[in-house]
């Protein structure tokens, strides 16, 4: 893998709107009482300062190319379906832009060509019905997070690992604490000596500049836990070595254009942060469409069919995933009504 495509990083955060959602969870479901129960969150909002900082070097995010990752994706629905696979030497032409997954299957760009010749656009082709980049050896392990640490979680532990992972070919899943980032790392910098919580910006701040100290070199057996700063000035230098190049944010999730952005992302592989009030989400469990068996392996699994903007417990958690096939009967009239399928899956 060439030096341009291993250094090629991206974190993407979604702004996920309230109202109407299906998100299933990725453990168990949250309870209210967090101080008796120990249901940690940590959330802080951006300061205006912060988050005009971010404007300036994030873009928003408008369409995505398929990735060859995405395109084989599709082309294994197709199959399954089939349907015709799409020609994948399409890709040999296509120009790299900011939110293209880049992997030594994509060519170095060749030149300004029309867009219709250069690549596929998610919702000019339809997406697979499924993706869990969970399942991906790029994903590392769920653990639980210690304190108020959740965006450095979701950022570094999570997104971090596994768009590097994903990008320089390691099995962060399986290949041990070297190949994920240390959420100690990053949340220790950014919580001014408490254990008060902190805000994605800032977290994404560290992993653009100083970069992340990998799980073992910073993570366990130091005290005080959440206030620690690593004094070995050789893991700062290794940290240099992991930064996070680009970042964008995905809007209007309530459309279908804001939607089928995140579908992309998540298609060509990327895990991407967000956050919410946790407890402001309603929960049920899942029904059986009885029209289709796809749904048949999430029958009765726990899922957000809705969440509003009342409640508190501001959490950071990252999207690793969605279902087509997943039905929430959000209006309990027993009928799949339009509307009521769909859902996204959530690493917490």
């Amino acid at each position: 893998m060439n030096n341009r495509i291993s250094k090629f990083l991206i974190a993407v955060w979604v702004f996920i709107l309230a109202g109407t959602i299906s998100a299933m969870a990725g453990n168990t479901r949250p309870k209210i009482d967090a101080d008796v129960l120990g249901y940690p969150t940590g959330n802080i909002e951006p300061t205006p300062e912060e988050f005009e900082a971010w404007k300036l070097g994030a873009t928003p995010i408008e369409k995505v190319r398929m990735s060859a990752l995405g395109i084989e994706r599709i082309n294994q629905g197709r199959k399954n379906k089939g349907l015709p696979e799409l020609p994948i030497n399409r890709l040999k032409k296509q120009v790299k832009d900011n939110f293209d997954l880049i992997n030594n299957q994509v060519a170095e760009p060749s030149g300004e060509l029309p867009l219709d010749e250069t690549s596929y656009i998610l919702g000019e082709i339809p997406p697979p019905g499924m993706v869990d980049n969970s399942l991906l050896n790029a994903f590392p392990p769920i653990r639980r997070q210690s304190g108020s640490s959740c965006t450095a979680w979701a950022n570094t532990y999570y997104m971090m690992t596994h768009m590097t992972a994903l990008a320089r070919g390691w099995d962060a899943k399986n290949g041990g604490d070297y190949y994920r980032f240390s959420p100690r790392w990053t949340y220790n910098l950014i919580n001014y000596g408490k254990d008060g919580g902190s805000s994605i910006l800032r977290a994404i701040s560290v992993m653009r500049t100083n970069g992340v100290a990998r799980w073992n070199e910073f993570y366990d057996g130091v005290l005080p836990l959440h206030t620690a700063w690593c004094d070995d000035p050789d893991v700062w230098r290794n940290a240099i070595n992991c930064r996070m190049n680009e970042t964008g944010s995905i809007y209007s999730l309530d459309t279908t254009a804001g939607l089928n952005n995140l579908k992309g992302l998540l298609n060509n592989g990327y895990v991407v942060s967000f956050s919410t009030l946790i407890y402001a989400w309603k929960f049920t469990t899942i029904p059986d469409d009885p029209s289709t068996s796809a749904d048949d392996p999430f029958v009765g699994k726990d899922a957000c069919y809705y969440a509003d903007n009342v409640g508190a417990g501001a959490h950071c958690m990252s999207c690793v995933g969605y279902n087509d096939d997943i039905w929430i009967d959000v209006n309990g009239n027993g009928v799949v009504d339009s509307g009521e399928k769909g859902a996204l899956k959530i690493a917490n």
